[in-house]
């Protein structure tokens, strides 16, 4: 607080609404240190690109054929439609009801019972 009589020196004033607050070093607004930009890596140029996803040839396939039914769908329509498309298509390793899924359940609740099971 300041005593009656006590001039009120810059430091002590509060900066102006949206002016930049520096930091002590001058450099930012010195709100901790930040995750800054490192070093990128440098590229090997031999390396093979990254296999496509399930996910990426199925989008390919789907936008295209859904383009070719449909010629007044824009892309971006397209794309959206495809993606909803994924959720039931058959190459979605997720999918809910996949029969692979059912399959596997049907194994792993069998396992879990045990050889016992049903034997009265």
């Amino acid at each position: 607080t300041f005593g009656a009589g006590q001039p009120i020196v810059g430091a002590q004033l509060a900066p102006a609404a949206g002016a930049p607050v520096e930091a002590e070093n001058g450099r930012g607004r010195g709100r901790g240190r930040g995750r800054g930009r490192g070093k990128r890596k440098e590229r090997d140029e031999t390396r093979a690109p990254r296999q496509p996803s399930a996910y990426n040839l199925f989008m390919k396939s789907e936008v295209a054929r859904l383009k070719q039914t449909n010629d007044q769908l824009t892309h971006k329509e397209a794309f959206k439609e495809a993606a909803r498309n994924w959720g039931s298509a058959p190459s979605n390793p997720q999918k809910k009801g996949s029969a692979e899924a059912k399959e596997e359940g049907a194994v792993e609740a069998y396992d879990e019972a045990g050889d016992d099971a049903g034997v009265a």
